[in-house]
């Protein structure tokens, strides 16, 4: 990992490798180009846990729309999946399960199952 100003002129001039190299850019956090063998790809880490999102391949998206785009989804908020009690996921199971086993199988499921 190495930390720089990206500009049109560095990232067109970035050499290919053997395996994946990440340039970090100085001006915008947590935004960078990985270099492989045969590509350039813009990037963005995002979220409290720093995923790694795929913006796209240069030069098919440009420095410029690359970077707007990863401020675009920095300050966008995570959505977070609703909580969902054990009991209404072993209903949720029981239900599909319905669908695609036996109906004996599906009567023992249901008797092994402290959630009726």
């Amino acid at each position: 990992m190495t930390n720089f100003k990206l500009t049109d002129l560095s990232v067109r001039q970035l050499p290919f490798a053997e395996g994946q190299h990440r340039y970090f850019d100085v001006a915008t956090p947590n935004f960078g180009v990985t270099v492989g063998a045969r590509s350039k790809t813009f990037f963005v880490l995002v979220g409290p846990n720093r995923k790694l999102k795929t913006i796209g391949k240069y030069p098919d998206i440009s420095l410029a729309d690359a970077r707007k785009q990863a401020k675009r989804l920095m300050v966008q908020t995570p959505q977070e999946k609703p909580a969902i009690s054990l009991k209404d996921a072993v209903a949720a199971y029981l239900e599909d399960c319905a669908t695609r086993i036996r109906p004996g199988t599906l009567i023992e499921y249901r008797l092994g199952s402290s959630f009726k």
